[in-house]
This record gives structure tokens, sequence and C-alpha cells, in this order.
């Protein structure tokens, strides 16, 4: 019987830009002509509503807006997977600039050969000998016309990008003094992975390293959120109770960690820390937890 009613389903097909974070990109030659020699290689440091990207030679920022990239689009040459470690041997800095010059080496090949690099990166200030940070190995990239561009072939490209400091992932996240809320369904993906992988050698090797890859991912995007007061700044961050705390360091060691307001990079430490000023409140009242966020 027909009452005059319709029901409608509208369909949408949208094209984002196929750029993240991190990724080392190729300019087109109309792009490098456009920003007065910029590029052809490029970092992204941040997708927004532009594409902001850093020459790793020059130092020079450049900024591509939507209507810009898709009359020529481009894609990344390496993401962030393919990031190698390096260890810092030597940085050499210059007073009052960002950037300076800095000797690596990338970790695997210390003790096997004499293979060092030296570069000028804008990670200077932020790095000593004996530290560590990730990067793009270039020079073995091996890239052809399809990857670089018909005008790109002859371009001088660095033999390493340096894209961020590396503090490692072990213990790290013991002395941590805050958190942050998981979905349940974040939870119950990770325990069914673990779960899998006890229903056969292969399948379990199979779940055993999904479950790993996710704890490094996670464990590389908190560290993104120590480094990063941008990145972090439209994400809650909570304090950590004192039970996570006491669970993770001890009753001793979690009460002295929480009472003092001084930052491990302030204290002479390796880490960089998120100021207790920028935490939320994760209050336990009478042993239940405060309403999570829908």
């Amino acid at each position: 019987m027909s009452n005059n009613t319709f029901r409608y389903k509208y369909s949408f097909s949208v094209e984002i830009v196929p750029l993240c974070r991190e990724d080392l990109v190729v300019l087109p030659k109309k792009f490098c002509q456009h920003f007065g020699g910029f590029g052809p290689l490029a970092l992204v440091t941040k997708v927004t509503q532009a594409i902001h990207l850093l020459d790793p030679i020059t130092l020079r920022v450049a900024e591509i807006r939507p209507e810009q990239y898709w009359v020529n689009p481009f894609r990344a040459l390496m993401t962030s997977r393919r990031l190698s470690v390096y260890t810092i041997l030597d940085v050499d800095t210059v007073p009052g600039a960002h950037e300076g010059d800095v000797t690596v080496a990338r970790d695997v090949d210390l003790g096997v050969n004499d293979n060092v690099t030296y570069l000028r990166s804008h990670l200077a200030m932020r790095l000593h000998a004996g530290g560590q940070a990730k990067g793009y190995d270039v020079k073995s990239g091996n890239f052809g016309e399809a990857e670089l561009g018909a005008g790109n072939t002859g371009a001088e490209l660095p033999e390493v990008v340096l894209v961020k400091p590396f503090y490692g992932n072990k213990k790290r996240n013991k002395r941590r003094k805050w958190q942050l809320r998981k979905l349940d369904a974040d939870e119950v993906a990770a325990s069914a992975g673990a779960a899998d992988g006890k229903k056969g050698r292969k399948r379990g090797a199979a779940g055993g390293a999904d479950l790993a890859q996710l704890e490094e991912d996670r464990e590389e995007f908190m560290q993104d959120l120590e480094m990063d007061p941008e990145l972090r700044a439209g994400v809650n961050i909570y304090r950590a109770t004192s039970g996570a705390r006491a669970r993770a360091l001890g009753d001793a060691d979690a009460m002295t960690d929480a009472a003092s307001s001084v930052a491990p990079s302030e204290a002479g430490g390796e880490y960089p820390s998120i100021p207790i000023e920028e935490m939320l409140e994760g209050l336990v009242i009478e042993g239940e937890e405060a309403p999570r966020r829908d």
C-alpha cells in the first residue's frame, strides 16, 4: 500500500590526498619552478588543509594547497614503513640556528662496515652524539624515472634524510606519567589477535606478528605525541592513575614519579615528556574508573 513515503540512499565518492606525515616525496618539476628551486626531494611535515613540505637540503619550507595538488598530483617515494634507525656519531650546530651538520651511521652497519654519512639536518638541535634518529636511506633506493619523474632523473638527492629522533621502545612505557583512553573495540581486536595465535603454528605466528606490530605502532604514536606539541593539541591525555603507576613502577617509585613535576628532558634524561599541565585528571572514585568518552 502506498503512503507517499520515499526512502533515498546517497553514496559519495571522495578522493583524498594519498600522503601522510613523514612521507618522502619527489615534487613534479612545475612545483619546483613555482617555489623557486625547491626540492625536488621533500619531506611531508604535516597534512591539514594543505600539504606542508620541508626541503631536506636547503631546509626551506613550502605549502601546497589542494587546488594546486590536484593539477599536478604526486605520490610518496618512501613511506614511514621504510624508515631506518641511525646512530648519531657527531653533531655540529651553529648558535641561534635550528639546523646543523650531523654525522650518522646506520644502526645495522655498526661493527660491520665503516659507512658513515655526513648531512645537514633540521633536527640538529634535538640530536646528540650517541643518540639515535630515524631516517630514509635514499642512497640504497635505486630509484628510476618511474619514481622520480621525467624531469628529475638527474637531480641531486641526499644520501640520508633524517625524519625524527628515536628513543627506542624498551621500557619507555613504564616511565610515562600519562596514558591514553582506548576504545573497547581496540582491546577486543588485540585479544582476538592473541587468541588466534594459539590456533596453530602458522596462524599463531601471524597473530603474534600482528600484535607485535600493533604495539610498535602504538609506541611510535605515543613518542610522536611527546615530541610534537601541535600533534597532541587535539588528543586528550590523562594522568596515569596511581594503580597503573604502581603496577608499572612499584608503589614507592609511582609515588615519587607522580609527585615530581620535572620533565625527564629537563632533569637531564634522554626522553622528551609531556608537561603535567597538559594532562587531564583521570580520577578513580570508590574503585570505579571515570566514565569514558563516547
